[in-house]
């Protein structure tokens, strides 16, 4: 355990806090120490890193993957549930968040690949394919691109650049900001009394963060084009790519949030669209197309080719981003179908193909996608996975409920008082550690059975949960 986390090393259950542990020649440790681990999952405050013969350190430590030095001083570095995974100097992140506060990020001759992960250090904002990485003087690869940052030039393909006072090139075209973060080609772009170009498309932002090709459009006063197609708001946030964006005496706000619509159109009439993270509300509704999320008040909304109906509902993830192609989308309790789509539930990143997902005791099936709910990461195969209170069900898999670690193989896990079956796996739940083999586990104060034994009556109570056994050689 690491900080509330759930280090676990090629199947076993690590626990640190202070002390030492070792799994198969790697030294875990936790408490600006070292954690060492070869090809196990390392959870660092809530967050999984899956790392292969590297070294990982949390909070102030250095975490190092094969030939990829990342460093932070005095900083915690967590991937908001999210899995960050290292091959030989490459790092990537899909839809990680890591946090640097007043750390610095480096990688020494490495590539760093990041997938809708975000890294920020010292209030910079670098994104790599939808991810944000922060570079205080640093050089960093984003898409087979070098980006250097600290009043450099930043060359991003489909990235998201922060640079103080710096020239950034993105996908050809040229952007310039001044102390602003741009992004082209479907990244973010902040500038402040800046002119953006992308893709030939002129934007001009006062004070506003802009974003080409589905990201987040933060505009004041300002007129942003964006692929050919003209996005017009005032103190709004609005993202195009190709689609129509059309406010009627509307207001839309958006804070850190993004509204993607690609090829759709949204309308509002008198209608007040809050984004608060990826929500747009129009006519007393949520509305939001094409890796946005979409609440309907007895209206039909249509989201990249496909068709979302919500009657007098609102469909909203906790502020996340919930994508479709080809759906039927409705968050809350509602069924979710998405195919080939990423969905996000409370803050977390879903991602599913021609599965069923649906989040806040819904369900969510996912096949060989990645599902993240409440800032956990859950990883399944061809199974149906649902976080808080939901059951979920994993082949194969690691799933995470609530910062613990869940790895089942062919398995039901549930966490937060739900059951939780593992097949030769290692599931841990709140911080307790709890290790199963074709049994059902359940924690959260809730029983706990192994070893396919099943039993109400409370044997053994070890930390939170309850471990029930048949008899004391039985845990012995």
């Amino acid at each position: 355990s690491c900080g509330g986390a759930v280090v676990s090393c090629r199947g076993a259950v690590v626990s640190c806090g202070g002390a030492v542990v070792s799994c198969r020649g790697a030294v875990v440790s936790c408490g600006g120490a070292v954690v060492s681990c070869r090809g196990a999952v390392v959870s660092c405050g809530g967050a999984v890193v899956s790392c292969r013969g590297a070294v990982v350190s949390c909070r102030g430590a250095v975490v190092s993957c094969r030939g990829a030095v990342v460093s932070c001083r005095g900083a915690v570095v967590s991937c908001g549930g999210a899995v960050v995974s290292c091959r030989g100097a490459v790092v990537s992140c899909r839809g990680a968040v890591v946090s640097c506060r007043g750390a610095v990020v480096s990688c020494r001759g490495a590539v760093v690949s990041c997938r809708g992960a975000v890294v920020s250090c010292r209030g910079a904002v670098v994104s790599c394919g939808g991810a944000v990485v922060s570079c205080g003087g640093t050089v960093v690869s984003c898409g087979g691109a070098v980006v250097s940052c600290g009043g450099a030039v930043v060359s991003c393909r489909g990235a998201v650049v922060s640079c103080g006072g710096a020239v950034v090139s993105c996908g050809g075209a040229v952007v310039s900001c001044r102390g602003a973060v741009v992004s082209c080609g479907g990244a973010v772009v902040s500038c402040r009394g800046a002119v953006v170009s992308c893709g030939g498309a002129v934007v001009s932002c006062r004070g506003a963060v802009v974003s080409c090709g589905g990201a987040v459009v933060s505009c004041r006063g300002a007129v942003v084009s964006c692929r050919g197609a003209v996005v017009s708001c005032r103190g709004a946030v609005v993202s195009c790519g190709g689609a129509v964006v059309s406010c009627r005496g509307a207001v839309v706000s958006c804070r850190g949030a993004v509204v993607s619509c690609r090829g759709a159109v949204v309308s509002c009439g008198g209608a007040v669209v809050s984004c608060g993270g990826a929500v747009v509300s129009c006519g007393g509704a949520v509305v939001s197309c094409g890796g946005a999320v979409v609440s309907c008040g007895g209206a039909v909304v249509s989201c990249g080719g496909a068709v979302v109906s919500c009657r007098g509902a609102v469909v909203s993830c906790g502020g996340a981003v919930v994508s479709c192609g080809g759906a039927v989308v409705s968050c809350g309790g509602a069924v979710v179908s998405c195919r080939g789509a990423v969905v996000s539930c409370g803050g977390a990143v879903v991602s599913c193909r021609g599965a069923v997902v649906s989040c806040g005791g819904a369900v969510v099936s996912c096949r060989g996608a990645v599902v993240s709910c409440g800032g956990a990461v859950v990883s399944c195969g061809g199974a149906v996975v649902s976080c808080g209170g939901a059951v979920v069900s994993c082949r194969g898999a690691v799933v995470s409920c609530g910062g613990a670690v869940v790895s089942c193989g062919g398995a039901v896990v549930s966490c937060g008082g739900a059951v939780v079956s593992c097949r030769g796996a290692v599931v841990s739940c709140g911080g307790a550690v709890v290790s199963c083999r074709g049994a059902v586990v359940s924690c959260g104060g809730a029983v706990v059975s192994c070893r396919g034994f099943t039993s109400t009556e409370p044997r053994l109570r070890f930390g939170g949960p309850v471990f029930v056994y048949r008899s004391a050689s039985e845990f012995g």
